[in-house]
């Protein structure tokens, strides 16, 4: 087969964005055809080879090993081709993308977004960089960082995520618990570094009547535990902002003003991508507003 003599640019479109999303209907969508469509480029592009392209067992529909080089070859020449027309119009994609973080939004909600991220920005590699919790954020040196400034700041280049505060909460169903056996005294959990009751009034008042036990944890030992009705605990409010909006979790004290979070870029990057890029980060993150 030479370079006249290919399978129509459609066919090889449709197997392209299913090695990517691993689903026909994806595949439909993306090309606007029906999935019998797409089934119909799969038969012919295996009749024009000669070979067994996919695995059809009932309704699944995978790869065998040769269509998987076949996949991994056309995923990479369709980026090659659209990386070379963006360079002919001015706009260049970055092959990389380092996000610097607070190690504690790092863990519990970057890694889960990167496999959407994969899809959704194929030709470019994110890597997360958490903060240490006394690393100097001052100091950082990747492409974007998510951090939180005061209540209204825009720092330059930078875009609005959410709002958050320090809040104490709890699962519904500990405090049930203990309102039933008559306790008022929830076991508590402590993030280490913002719960500094020298420097909180609040939380000193508060920890200074509680007599229940209390452990200081790392952020990422306190939200499971919070989460699984072991304790109540104190974080911020964006950790659990999904579980407070699902109402598995109640807010029994805000104990710190309202910060808010926001993405700040590079000046250094081409426009187009990393607006796009950001565009798409602040609309994962953004959070439905929160129940008091």
């Amino acid at each position: 087969m030479d370079f006249f003599n290919l399978p129509p640019i459609s066919t090889l479109q449709a197997v392209a964005y299913f090695a990517k999303s691993g689903s026909l209907t994806q595949t439909a969508q993306a090309m606007g055809i029906s999935t019998a469509r797409v089934q119909q480029h799969f038969y012919a592009l295996e009749a024009q080879l000669g070979s067994q392209v996919f695995d059809r067992r009932g309704k699944n529909l995978a790869f065998t090993e040769n269509g998987k080089v076949l996949a991994e070859d056309l995923v990479a020449g369709f980026s090659t081709i659209t990386n070379g027309l963006r360079k002919n119009v001015g706009i260049v994609r970055p092959a990389s993308v380092c996000i610097t973080t607070p190690h504690c939004m790092s863990f519990n909600f970057m890694m889960g977004l990167l496999p959407k991220f994969r899809q959704k920005f194929p030709d470019i590699k994110v890597t997360l960089n958490p903060l240490a919790p006394d690393e100097d954020i001052a100091t950082w040196d990747s492409d974007l960082l998510i951090t939180s400034v005061d209540a209204g700041t825009r720092p330059e280049l930078s875009d609005y995520l959410f709002s958050s505060e320090l809040s104490l909460v709890a699962s519904k169903d500990l405090v049930r618990k203990f309102a039933q056996l008559g306790v008022s005294k929830l076991p508590l959990v402590l993030e280490r570094d913002p719960c500094q009751p020298a420097n909180n009034p609040d939380l000193k008042a508060f920890l200074e009547k509680h007599k229940g036990p209390i452990d200081t944890v790392s952020e990422f030992e306190c939200l499971p535990m919070i989460l699984s009705g072991q304790a109540a605990g104190i974080l911020d409010s964006y950790l659990v902002r999904e579980q407070l909006a699902k109402e598995t979790l109640v807010r029994l004290k805000v104990l710190a003003p309202r910060r808010d979070y926001v993405v700040t870029k590079k000046s250094a990057f081409p426009d187009a991508p990393i607006t796009t890029l950001v565009a798409w980060l602040v609309k994962e993150l953004s959070p439905e507003p929160e129940k008091a």
